[in-house]
């Protein structure tokens, strides 16, 4: 869709000035930590190429299918981000 990338990459042009760096510094840290961003609309961090790409593993989006309509604060999308992160880190955080 041409207005989904157009919106990325205007978002990628208003990024807070240290939002490359802290997450730089995340990673360097926390070398195995696993990021994912939660939202309710169409922005995703994995489509921003040229900024946010490289340090984000997943996104969940109120709009995904089997979370609509349980956007925030809604219990749902939050248990729907719990699952993708234990399937990419192949535990359940529950229970450690």
């Amino acid at each position: 869709e041409v207005w989904l990338r157009a919106r990325h990459e205007a978002a990628e042009r208003k990024l807070y000035p240290d939002a490359i760096a802290m997450l730089q510094q995340v990673q360097a840290t926390h070398p195995d930590v696993i990021i994912g961003a939660v939202t309710n609309g169409r922005g995703d961090p994995l489509d921003m190429r040229d900024t946010l790409r490289p340090y984000f593993d997943f996104t969940i989006s109120g709009e995904d299918d089997g979370v609509f309509p349980n956007r925030k604060p809604h219990p749902g999308i939050f248990e729907a981000t719990l699952r993708r992160f234990q399937s990419i880190a192949g535990y359940d955080v529950r229970h450690t």
